[in-house]
């Protein structure tokens, strides 16, 4: 685990239980996000 990884998880430990829950519906925003980038990018290239 790096560095950056592990200030993280220490950062999310500390948080309260209901912007826990935001966090993950951030990371999960950003996964769709990229998703969907992805997806663009390869009709684009058709």
């Amino acid at each position: 685990m790096s560095a950056t990884e592990q200030v993280l998880i220490e950062k999310i430990r500390q948080l309260p239980p209901q912007r826990l829950a935001e966090v993950e519906d951030f990371v999960d925003f950003l996964g769709t996000r990229d998703d969907d980038q992805r997806l663009t990018q390869a009709a684009a290239k058709r």
